[in-house]
């Protein structure tokens, strides 16, 4: 099971920007995430881990944007918040929960990505435009992460509960460190958005909710 975990991590570290020959170590990941567009544009540039390494907290989006120059990436965010991620039964085997996990994964950083590359036009249009597209990316971004942190793990078929905490543990261990760099992702989209409307609502509500620490912590 231990090498069928790294494979899980070497997934998440692929969203984060680990090489494909890392990726291509892995027996899961290898068939997977071979198509460079699966992966989200992360930099890849080594950095010293953050003091703090996950928000505070956060707020879920109120309302949609209303731009017809956004209307693909808005249906594409729509997709991300409904695409299945986590397992409500448990499944025949350990290898049968990370399979089923990481193809979930990848479909959801799929997605993501064309809610990015849905509005990234509309990024260098006139002011309105772009504190919406960005604050759109911003929020798949966002969305992506906090429901990789709360999908349902469950362990394999008859697993004890012992063994299921423990799997359960293993896994989002696996996932923890690779989620902060996509959040810092939706903190600098975040602060672009401040740098053109610095009175904009969901931007100082997101950026407030994550808390002084962990923004400063992408910087």
């Amino acid at each position: 099971m231990k090498c069928v975990i790294g494979g899980l991590a070497c997934l998440l570290a692929v969203l984060a920007g680990c090489t494909h020959a890392e990726a291509a170590a892995s027996p899961v990941v290898a068939t997977t995430t071979g198509n460079e567009s699966h992966r989200l544009p992360i930099p890849s540039s080594p950095r010293e881990p953050p003091s703090v390494t996950t928000p505070a907290s956060r707020r879920d989006r109120s309302a949609p944007s209303t731009e017809p120059e956004l209307a693909l990436a808005e249906a594409r965010y729509a997709q991300l918040g409904v695409t299945p991620l986590g397992l409500a039964l448990p499944q025949p085997n350990a290898s049968t929960v990370i399979n089923v996990l990481v193809a979930q994964i990848r479909v959801a950083s799929e997605i993501a990505r064309q809610v990015v590359e849905a509005s990234a036009l509309a990024t260098t249009g006139a002011t309105t435009l772009r504190v919406s597209a960005l604050t759109l990316q911003a929020d798949a971004y966002d969305l992506l992460v906090a429901r990789m942190v709360s999908m349902s793990v469950p362990g394999p078929l008859g697993a004890t509960p012992a063994i299921q905490a423990q799997f359960e543990e293993r896994i989002r261990s696996a996932i923890a460190p690779q989620i902060t760099p996509i959040y810092c992702l939706a903190v600098a989209r975040y602060q672009r958005v401040l740098a053109l409307d610095p009175t904009n609502a969901r931007a100082n509500e997101q950026l407030a909710a994550y808390g002084d620490a962990f923004v400063q912590s992408c910087d």
